[in-house]
């Protein structure tokens, strides 16, 4: 708990959040300043920075012990110094955050304008090359009496990839009936509520929200007819 604490004391922990463009590792961040990422399972990692140079630690978690590198970039890959125990990895700008500690700014992030930004939980990524997935099927005009196919590709195959949560979401829009919950996996069918819309044929928007084992919530969209 002395290392923990520690670690803690050296960041500017109020205003971390958590951070998901990671492989292997669960992390919090103050984009661009500061990544704390923990490594259950020793092994290659991978994490996407804003692009700045940073010092790199590797922090054995049990007695606070570190190993010091720098690195430069956009990309940072590597794995800890041993694979006898799990990791803690800092990558951070430390002579911004010494510059930083100076003042009594409680928020640090800014938008292009120079104001200020919360601090939110997550932003969810939507229709963006980032999405490691796409919608298979259904396409075209579907028929409201007959079950549905449907389908997500993994397009961007990662560990965080392997175990994802789905969910599927379908809504006239316009016909002022709301969106209706259509399926919870990954492909199989579904049937389409028949009072989906009121007046046939109509246009559907359908949603398809993925979440990847570190809780990453990403989204696509795609339109599709609608017709009896």
């Amino acid at each position: 708990m002395t290392a923990w604490y520690d670690i803690l004391s050296s960041t500017r922990y109020w205003e971390l959040e958590p951070y998901f463009d990671i492989d292997n590792g669960r992390g919090l961040a103050l984009e661009g300043i500061e990544y704390l990422i923990y490594i259950e399972k020793p092994g290659p990692l991978e994490l996407t920075v804003e692009k700045r140079s940073y010092d790199v630690l590797w922090i054995n978690p049990a007695n606070g012990e570190s190993v010091r590198k720098k690195f430069s970039g956009d990309h940072f890959t590597g794995e800890p110094p041993d694979r006898a125990h799990d990791w803690i990895l800092r990558v951070a700008r430390l002579g911004q955050i010494e510059s930083m500690n100076k003042s009594y700014k409680f928020e640090s992030r800014q938008d292009k304008d120079e104001n200020y930004l919360p601090i939110a939980l997550q932003e969810i990524e939507s229709n963006s090359p980032k999405v490691p997935f796409s919608i298979e099927q259904p396409t075209g005009d579907l028929p409201i009496s007959k079950p549905v196919t449907y389908s997500a590709k993994i397009t961007h195959e990662t560990r965080a990839t392997r175990s994802m949560m789905w969910l599927w979401t379908g809504e006239a829009s316009g016909e002022g009936q709301g969106y209706r919950v259509l399926a919870t996996s990954q492909s199989g069918t579904f049937p389409l509520p028949p009072d989906l819309a009121r007046n046939y044929p109509a246009q559907m928007h359908l949603r398809l929200y993925g979440m990847n084992a570190n809780g990453k919530v990403y989204e696509v969209d795609s339109a599709c007819g609608l017709k009896q």
